[in-house]
């Protein structure tokens, strides 16, 4: 449930199903509501799943990065730097992603 409404952008309804029931979040629901941050811009909400995910999995940059992210496109620049800080303190790198695009005749990755 928590992963529905964090989707559809409902995040303080996602939230208070986590206040509110009798369990101990885990990481898939910290990171159904960081992720519903991102899509939706939350940035107050998003702090709090990020801490409760770094406090969970302090290695896991992933965690890092989707905040950082979500500092950078609510122009937190200076947030941003002190996130981007802490994971280079904690040696730290973000996971490269890629893209690829499969045509007939070939593969590109970026």
């Amino acid at each position: 449930m928590v992963d529905l409404f964090a989707r559809v952008g409902q995040l303080e309804e996602a939230y208070s199903i986590i206040c509110r029931n009798n369990i101990t979040p885990n990481a898939s629901l910290w990171g159904a509501i960081l992720g519903g941050c991102l899509s939706y811009g939350n940035v107050v909400l998003a702090e709090t799943a990020a801490m409760h995910l770094i406090n969970l999995n302090p290695d896991i940059s992933v965690n890092y990065t989707v905040l950082g992210n979500i500092y950078a496109t609510a122009g937190l620049w200076h947030k941003n730097c002190k996130i981007r800080n802490l994971m280079t303190h904690r040696k730290l790198k973000k996971t490269p992603g890629y893209s690829s695009v499969d045509s007939p005749r070939s593969i590109y990755l970026t």
